[in-house]
């Protein structure tokens, strides 16, 4: 194949039709990709994280520490959380209840006290961000105990449905 033969034949595929298109494909295939991506960084992502389930005896109370981080690109307000016992709906108890507290001591004289108290609803968290805190339920024992069905977290948000988690009752703790 002889130089001439080829530059002629590369002139015959540079046409103007040609170049059209294999621009349009270019581009087609960026506002895909661009697309893909917005959807995917954009959309709900949240992941509950409980780290700490205690049922506490003397006010009959089940604690559930949980961590709410979100995974999006945007702000999500977690607005109700539910737990569900068989088919039993029990909402949280009300805000302020106290959950923890500390006291820092130096030489006998108290420095530095912290109260904890549960989620106040409606809890915002940023993009990339996480929040936690800690969900009361007045429950009785009988029920956890008793209960042949699996404890379940609904909690519901700002975007999308509603996400669901399952407890784990082997790893409570009796307090």
């Amino acid at each position: 194949m002889n130089i001439q033969t080829f530059i002629d034949s590369f002139c015959n595929l540079l046409t103007f039709e040609n170049i059209t298109f294999v621009l349009s494909v270019f581009g087609s295939v960026g506002t895909l990709i661009t697309f893909i991506a917005a959807f995917k960084s954009n959309r709900k992502n949240l992941k509950m994280i409980v780290s700490n389930l205690a049922y506490i005896k003397d006010v009959k109370t089940l604690s559930i520490t949980i961590t709410f981080e979100n995974r999006s690109r945007l702000p999500i307000s977690i607005t109700s959380a539910r737990l569900f016992i068989s088919d039993d709906e029990i909402l949280p108890e009300k805000y302020p209840r106290l959950v923890d507290r500390y006291a820092y001591r130096e030489n006998d004289e108290i420095v530095a006290r912290k109260f904890l108290y549960n989620i106040n609803f409606p809890v915002c968290v940023q993009q990339l961000g996480a929040s936690s805190g800690s969900l009361l339920f007045d429950v009785s024992p009988e029920v956890i105990q008793n209960s042949s069905t699996p404890l379940f977290l609904k909690v519901r948000s700002t975007r999308g449905r509603e996400d669901k988690t399952q407890l784990d009752v082997c790893s409570m703790k009796y307090v």
